[in-house]
């Protein structure tokens, strides 16, 4: 499941590209990037279109580029919940 969610992830990526949107504005946090988020939402409703859970979601969202506070940021931008403190 971790690979088929990242692919779509990505593959989006590629769609905003060719769309000739900016991937990785530095301006802004990675939880805050609107590509991010999007790509993330994407991946994040075919999951739950493939009843995926959302504890699962939060360990496949859980990614070692950011931290604690930007992680909990990310679930919110992204709809899955509820979070528990971390």
């Amino acid at each position: 499941m971790d690979v088929y969610l990242d692919l779509i992830h990505e593959f989006l990526h590629i769609l905003q590209r060719h769309q000739g949107r900016e991937l990785w504005p530095s301006r802004l946090p990675y939880a805050d990037r609107p590509t991010e988020v999007e790509a993330y939402s994407f991946s994040v409703a075919e999951a739950r279109r493939l009843g995926v859970s959302d504890r699962y979601l939060q360990k496949y969202l859980e990614v070692p580029w950011i931290g604690r506070r930007e992680f909990r940021h990310l679930l919110r931008n992204v709809g899955v919940g509820p979070q528990p403190p971390i």
